[in-house]
Formats: structure tokens, sequence, C-alpha cells
């Protein structure tokens, strides 16, 4: 069990987790891309699915953090990796297929935001004035970052995209409340085993719709699975869930505002691409958003929901 009167200090290395997942996940949209040009969206989620549960097992077998689950957890255990794993790997993989990498990620900065609005409707949670002009900012600068004004062709395909992306964020915010339930019993590698392992055993299923569409991966494609499966996955939610331990979900889930501000970063470093004023006037306001939703006065019910 933690010790909720941890000293308050140590939530920097809880900001610093869930920031280092957002890193690793804003890899996952143009990797994915790349991967299913031999491999579909749904026999690659369950393949990267797969890696993440055996080194997940590997690592909770050398920490000797490999315990089974109380009986009374075991069935919203099994839901949360439903929702965290087998939702969120379905949903966006598809929707990746379906719409561009960056609206993608653009979608992904309105999670804050159905987060805030699910906490307000299941918990009760209030959002302090700071922390909503926060994540108000930084929605505008991911917004001015992915250039939504280029977004408004017409591509129903891209629609269905974006909205099964949102559906996602509905998942997710679950998943997180959750988890943060969980992790105040279990460590976050043993809660995050069973998580994936659950999630894994409810999607290898569904990649038999796919069995049209296999054929011989590519290596690319066979590593980027590996790369998805131990750093996106293994290590993202590892870290993710380590920060929930004193964050709360909605602090949390703010933070996804970053991954445009890393996915520009890893194109300039990687694909040398250029970035203009423009983007990098948004970064900054997501820079500035993010800083005012994390550091801004909790709400009473935001306090009570970190300690409980």
């Amino acid at each position: 069990m933690l010790n909720p009167e941890k000293p308050e200090k140590t939530r920097i290395f809880h900001l610093a987790a869930v920031i280092l997942a957002m890193l690793l996940w804003s890899t996952a949209f143009a990797a994915s891309k790349k991967a299913y040009l031999t491999i579909p969206p749904l026999t690659l989620g369950a393949g990267r699915s797969l890696v993440a549960t055996l080194g997940l097992f590997l690592v909770a077998l050398a920490l000797g953090q490999l315990r089974l689950p109380r009986r009374q957890d075991l069935f919203l255990l099994v839901l949360s990796g439903i929702l965290g794993v087998t939702c969120n790997f379905v949903l966006q993989n598809i929707a990746i297929s379906l719409t561009s990498a960056s609206e993608g990620v653009m979608i992904c900065a309105t999670f804050p935001l159905i987060t805030v609005i699910l906490e307000r409707l299941v918990h009760g949670v209030g959002v302090s004035p700071g922390k909503a002009i926060g994540i108000g900012l930084a929605i505008i600068g991911v917004a001015v970052i992915t250039g939504l004004h280029n977004l408004g062709e017409e591509n129903n395909w891209r629609l269905l995209g974006d909205l099964l992306l949102m559906l996602n964020g509905i998942a997710w915010t679950f998943y997180s409340f959750l988890t943060r339930r969980f992790i105040k019993v279990y460590s976050p590698i043993s809660l995050t085993f069973f998580q994936t392992a659950a999630g894994t055993i409810f999607l290898l299923p569904l990649t038999c719709l796919e069995v049209s569409q296999w054929q011989a991966p590519s290596a690319t494609a066979i590593g980027i699975t590996i790369f998805l499966g131990l750093f996106c996955s293994v290590g993202g939610y590892l870290a993710y869930n380590f920060g929930l331990e004193r964050l709360s979900t909605g602090t949390a889930v703010s933070l996804f505002n970053l991954m445009p501000v890393f996915g520009v970063l890893f194109a300039v470093l990687t694909l040398r691409e250029d970035i203009d004023l423009i983007q990098l006037a948004g970064g900054v306001i997501v820079m500035v958003g993010v800083f005012l939703s994390v550091c801004g006065k909790n709400t009473p019910e935001e306090t009570a929901e970190k300690v409980t």
C-alpha cells in the first residue's frame, strides 16, 4: 500500500514519468503508419501487445513483483486492461490507418477536455480557472503546431478516424480512473503486466478479421512492432502508471498536449523536416498551457482524489 504522506516534492518525479510516457507514445503514430505497409492495424496492435506482455512478465519476474491479483479486484482489473489495451490499440490503430498522423496527434489533445468533463460527471471533480485556461491554451497551441487550418478537406474516412480517436479518449479516461484505484494496491510493474495480459487476450481474436490482409512482414515492420511493444507499451505504460501514484487523473491526462510538441521534434531530428515560426509559437503556447494546467491550484476534489 502506498503512503499518501510522501513529501510533495516527490511529485516532480511522477510528473517526469508521465512526460516520459508522452515522449514514448508520441513516436507511435508515425511508426505505426510505416508498419502498416506489411502489417494490418489490428495485427500490429496484437503483436505489439504480445511483445509488451512478454517483456513485462520477464521484468516482473526478475524483480520479484509477479503476484496474483486479489479475487475481488479481478473483474475491474480485466476491464481496465480491455479499456487501456484492447480498446486503445483497436481504436488507435484503425484510426491512424484512416486519418493522418498529425491529425491523430491533434485529436489526442482533446483527451484532457474529455477527462475534465468525465471527472465532473463521474466523480464530481471540478477544475480550477487556472487549469481550465491552461488546457484551453494547450489545445490552441496544438492546433497551431499541427496546422489545423490545413485539415479542412472533406474526407469521410478521416472523419471516422477522428471520431474513433475521440472514443478512445473516453476509454482512456476510464482506464485512468481504474488504474488510480489499483495503483495504491499493486506495484506499477505488476499492475501493468496484468492489464496488458488481459487486454492482449481480448485483442488476439480480433486479428482474425484481417486474415485476408496477412503477408510476410518486412524486417522494418517487425522492428517497429518490437519497438512499439518494449518502448511505447512497456516503458510508456509503466511510466504513466507510476505517475498516477501522485497525480490526479486530470493532471496526468493534461500532459497529452505535449505529444504534438514531441512529434514535431522527432520529425525535425529524425526526418530533417523544417519547423517554421508558427509551429515554434504553437509549441511555446502548448508549454505555457501545460504549465498552467499542471501547476495550477487544485480544487478540493482533485486534492482528495490524489490521496485516496
